[in-house]
């Protein structure tokens, strides 16, 4: 059924005159859809019109009696304001403009209409565009659009377009000349658009937020911030957002529980409000770089519960764009050097924490765990927590884990558990000749800078400002990245092979990846034909070549207005409730231990009666949670997973002890410097040297 809502009252009222199915419609085989128990009707999108009626594109589906799917109608239709009828189009054919039987495609992505009436269509495949008198006018293939169709204005439906220099126009459709119309200028951040409202020419989403060009000035701000209003915007329906004419907006929420089930749909409409008349409580700024999902949802549970703070996030990504991806982290450091530090940081791969630790500008967060009556050292995950310290200070608390490591084949690899440069070669002349330590998509610079990330403080020591580049360590990681491509490869020769296939057929020794689930560990054993080692990248000490990494890292600035309540917000964080909802291995330990319960448990097969159902053997039959595939591996069933592989997991864990760190403009000295060393065009000794040097002076620049 339609239903109507007044947002002034919040009545939801049905359109009762709507009839939900077709009475009776001729096919072109010969046969009907009838409004019967076995025909199934759903609506594809809604469009409002002019004059209060409303646009729907339905799509109806008819079964026989056993069950299989027959003939199917697809309809445009427009209703008056009461629901009733007043013009069905079957939509135009891609071969056929002016068919009108039963239409190709089951799916329009786009429906819009403008204030002329002229409605516009599009379904992957093309865009078509009717009169307000149904009548179909013109049509343009996809081919043509850089961008889904959207609306700049209520008199304006077109399409994005990208040009060179990574700037972006609205390109409008005319159906007067059937054509494309005029190029409007847009925010090179507007993937797509909704039209403006008495203040703002248009609005665009950008970082799950609201933006809006103005039109006095041309400027464009940010005009809701979800997390600001207490909504958490992961569960925004996008495509069901409305800006009405007075600046309300319009909306409807639909999330999922804790537990997994499927919440209550709501709509909200925002009011504008004088930031005045807003509860004041105290405001936490927290800094970050692309808002973590599940960290989303629970600054706005922590917002909503809290009776004197709120945390107000400050997303340095909204400076990026197509020219500068690290302008946010410029602007971020720029701020703190003038003073404006933020109460709280999230820390991920953007962020150099290790030297704003050095910097003093974080707390050291053991004696808040220590304090806390409810948490304690040993209700975390020991190794990764440890791992994150320095100089036996935690001044990033990991709130969840994964590790990074490379894994081989055990016969090849079997002998090693830690590996130096000599080990790896020596691993690598067991396989035939020509056979890559990885394969042809690893870069040069791209696994140096990972390599260094993973040691980065054996690297670098920002307590007493001095870093160790002019090393043998050193000097074997570039030895080490030099046989690798200079350039991704994208049209090698012969058909894609994964990693898996080509370990198996000896082309390559190892493959990198990011340990962070029990699915990741079933899958890598029943690919690799359960012969894995865990081995990792090789170091010269003989120490572990794997390291912990975190999507989220949480730190409480020196600066912190309220150092009590930002530890509240961190700890909630901690909670059973949030923690076995992460995506990557949770840091608490109970929580973990669950994951790993859920994951060894396996299910079986049962008959109406729950009894267990036995196979030709007397066997039950397990039941498949799911399956996964890479590249050209079959898909592979995943099932519980066993001790063997708990331990391998368990092991790895125990054995890591370094913790990834990303510092940007130390990674760029490195590849500016290696540039001459992998070409070729200078010695190792010389390289490491001038790296030595570069990032000397750089560390006494931060000071």
């Amino acid at each position: 059924g339609l239903f109507r809502f007044d947002p002034d009252s919040g009545e939801c009222v049905q359109i009762v005159n709507y009839v939900d199915k077709p009475d009776v419609e001729d096919l072109d085989d010969g046969t009907q859809i009838f409004r019967s128990s076995n025909s199934s009707t759903e609506i594809h999108a809604l469009a409002a019109g002019t004059d209060g009626t409303l646009w729907i594109y339905r799509r109806t589906d008819l079964y026989t009696d056993d069950g299989e799917m027959g003939p199917s109608l697809s309809e445009l239709i427009q209703l008056d304001a009461h629901g009733t009828l007043l013009r069905t189009i079957i939509p135009a054919n891609e071969e056929d403009p002016n068919s009108t039987g039963d239409w190709g495609y089951s799916h329009l992505d786009t429906l819009l209409s403008d204030d002329k009436g002229y409605v516009y269509t599009y379904d992957y495949q093309t865009v078509n565009v009717y009169g307000p008198d149904g009548s179909f006018v013109f049509s343009k293939s996809a081919d043509e659009l850089s961008g889904h169709l959207c609306q700049l204005s209520a008199s304006e439906v077109g399409a994005l377009t990208t040009y060179n220099d990574g700037k972006m126009a609205f390109k409008q459709l005319d159906p007067e000349t059937k054509n494309w119309g005029k190029e409007t200028p847009v925010s090179s951040r507007a993937w797509g658009l909704q039209p403006g409202n008495d203040v703002y020419r248009y609005f665009f989403i950008d970082g799950g937020n609201i933006f809006g060009e103005r039109k006095d000035t041309g400027e464009v701000e940010k005009v809701v911030d979800w997390l600001a209003c207490d909504v958490d915007s992961n569960t925004i329906r996008y495509n069901r957002l409305d800006f009405l004419a007075d600046g309300r907006i319009a909306t409807v929420t639909l999330g999922h529980s804790y537990d997994g089930t499927r919440e209550r749909q709501r709509i909200l409409v925002l009011n504008r409000m004088d930031a005045a008349d807003v509860q004041q409580k105290t405001e936490l700024t927290l800094a970050c770089f692309s808002l973590d999902y599940n960290l989303r949802s629970q600054i706005v549970k922590f917002n909503q519960t809290s009776t004197d703070c709120r945390i107000v996030v400050r997303d340095y990504a909204e400076y990026a764009d197509g020219e500068d991806y690290y302008a946010g982290l410029t602007v971020f450091n720029t701020e703190v050097l003038a003073g404006k530090i933020p109460d709280l940081i999230v820390g991920n791969m953007m962020l150099p924490i290790r030297q704003y630790a050095a910097r003093g500008m974080l707390e050291n967060l053991w004696p808040y765990l220590d304090a806390d009556p409810g948490y304690s050292r040993d209700k975390l995950m020991t190794r990764p927590v440890e791992a994150a310290q320095v100089d036996g200070k935690l001044y990033q608390l990991p709130i969840n884990f994964g590790i990074t490591t490379a894994v081989g084949l055990g016969r090849i690899v079997g002998d090693y558990t830690t590996w130096t440069l000599a080990d790896v070669k020596n691993a690598l002349s067991k396989l035939p000749e020509g056979a890559m330590v990885f394969n042809q998509y690893y870069t040069q610079s791209e696994m140096l800078m990972y390599c260094v990330a993973m040691n980065a403080k054996d690297f670098m020591d920002w307590q007493n400002g001095t870093c160790n580049f002019d090393s043998d360590e050193f000097r074997a990681l570039l030895e080490f990245v030099k046989p690798l491509p200079a350039e991704f490869n994208w049209q090698s020769d012969g058909e894609y092979e994964s990693d898996f296939t080509r370990m198996k057929s000896g082309k390559q020794l190892l493959y990198p990846m990011n340990l962070n689930d029990f699915d990741n560990i079933y899958y890598t054993f029943a690919a690799l034909d359960h012969d894995i080692r865990f081995v990792g990248f090789p170091r010269e000490d003989g120490s572990s070549g794997s390291t912990f990494t975190a999507s989220v890292t949480l730190c409480i600035t020196t600066a912190c207005k309220d150092k009590a309540d930002a530890w509240a917000f961190i700890r909630s964080t901690l909670s059973e409730e949030y923690q076995k909802n992460l995506w990557n291995f949770p840091i608490l330990r109970s929580a973990f231990d669950a994951m790993a319960g859920k994951a060894m448990t396996q299910e079986y097969q049962t008959d109406a009666n729950g009894s267990q159902v036995l196979d030709e053997n007397g066997d039950p039959i397990p039941i498949s949670s799911g399956g996964m595939s890479y590249g050209d591996e079959p898909m592979i069933e995943l099932y519980a997973v066993t001790q063997e592989q708990y331990d391998t997991v368990m092991e790895l864990i125990e054995s890591t002890t370094n913790f990834l760190d990303y510092d940007q403009s130390v990674l760029s000295i490195i590849t500016e410097e290696a540039a001459g060393y992998l070409a070729g065009d200078r010695s190792v000794e010389e390289t490491s040297r001038l790296i030595q040097s570069r990032i000397s002076l750089y560390i006494q620049e931060q000071k």
